[in-house]
């Protein structure tokens, strides 16, 4: 579908003045791209944009689009996400309110069937994913400027080239092995290429769509980090504890998992069972009392423009109520040593406004 501006909505992100219809360079950040690109990819994510953040309270508008300019453009977007989540299922959002020690957990909601705090957490994967992408230097920067325009790419491995290091060989074998990569529209399956060559071993993955900005979505030494999403989410629901210590009623936290994560990381995780179990997982059991966080809405395989349904982890030891909006997600929890899965009770097709695809001309 094309794209056509709603005048009524309120520019966070306008379009640009000049005519600029090429893709993101090397070490260009979100933000800068969305600035000055007129693709109609961009184009379309500055609707997403303008459109999700004009229903939020308008000072958390102001205050998410800002972050999504000056800091992290991640985090930012995902703290959007969340708070529109909460409103699709129902809920009047305020924002950031302190509490009596001063801290400003994200998300204080209020549903018909109750009040519940969200506190969101990205755990710094998109960050990393960006950082390692600017410390790979040329042979990544190479795969970048050569894989087609609209697909995506996960790099498992390539030549160890050092600046004095010729790349002529490299870039003879992609640019042959690129020209036989249809159209992404045409394409129903990922495209694997693998090799060794005189230089070194090459292992790339292409994704029929573009997921960011830019072509490499991920780079070796971080296309393996889905191993320790069950870690990473550990970590960050013991991190925020404090941030919702002294908040009266039902707490939760929200997570994003990362683009590539599943059910198997937060199972892992927060539960500890499944393929994914830490021995210590953040839903501990062996303590008595009422658990800081009652629930975790959990985001896996979340990207920029598309997801999935968002899952409640309900605390085993949780006795606090949550609104019965949050309880008609998907509902896991833990009994007996293995999860205990309540499908969604939602209607479908609740989230596309949020979380559908984008469809790009």
């Amino acid at each position: 579908m094309a794209v056509v501006p709603d005048e009524s909505i309120t520019t966070f992100f306008p379009e640009p003045a000049a005519d600029d219809p090429t893709w993101a360079k090397a070490r260009e950040g979100m933000a800068r791209w969305l600035e000055r690109s007129t693709l109609p990819r961009a184009r379309a994510f500055r609707q997403f944009l303008n459109q999700n953040l004009a229903a939020l309270p308008g000072r958390a508008a102001l205050a998410i689009a800002q972050d999504m300019r000056t800091a992290d453009f991640y985090r930012a977007h995902f703290e959007m996400v969340v708070g529109r989540t909460l409103q699709v299922l129902g809920g009047d959002l305020r924002y950031e309110v302190a509490t009596v020690t001063g801290r400003r957990p994200d998300w204080p909601a209020r549903f018909p069937s109750g009040g519940v705090v969200v506190e969101a957490t990205s755990p710094a994967v998109h960050l990393e994913e960006e950082q390692k992408r600017t410390l790979l230097g040329p042979v990544v920067q190479l795969v970048e400027r050569l894989a087609p325009e609209d697909w995506s790419v996960v790099v498992y491995r390539l030549p160890e080239l050092g600046p004095n290091d010729s790349r002529a060989e490299l870039r003879r074998f992609l640019e042959a092995r690129f020209a036989l990569v249809p159209p992404a529209a045409h394409a129903t399956r990922h495209v694997e290429i693998e090799a060794y060559l005189d230089c070194g071993g090459v292992h790339l993955e292409l994704i029929p769509r573009r997921i960011a900005h830019t072509k490499i979505v991920m780079g070796p030494g971080v296309a393996t980090y889905g191993d320790d999403t069950a870690a990473r989410v550990a970590g960050a629901y013991a991190a925020k504890r404090a941030q919702v210590r002294d908040v009266a009623g039902a707490r939760v936290l929200a997570v994003h998992g990362g683009n590539w994560s599943g059910c198997s990381a937060f199972d892992g995780g927060l539960l500890g069972v499944g393929e994914d179990a830490l021995s210590e997982p953040a839903f501990v059991m062996h303590r008595v009392g009422e658990p800081v966080f009652t629930a975790v809405l959990a985001f896996p395989g979340l990207e920029l423009t598309h997801g999935r349904e968002p899952v409640l982890y309900r605390h085993p030891r949780a006795t606090l109520p949550l609104p019965v909006e949050l309880e008609e997600l998907e509902v896991r929890t833990l009994a007996s040593g293995r999860v205990i899965a309540r499908p969604s009770q939602l209607a479908q097709g609740v989230f596309p406004q949020l979380l559908g695809d984008l469809v790009i001309p």
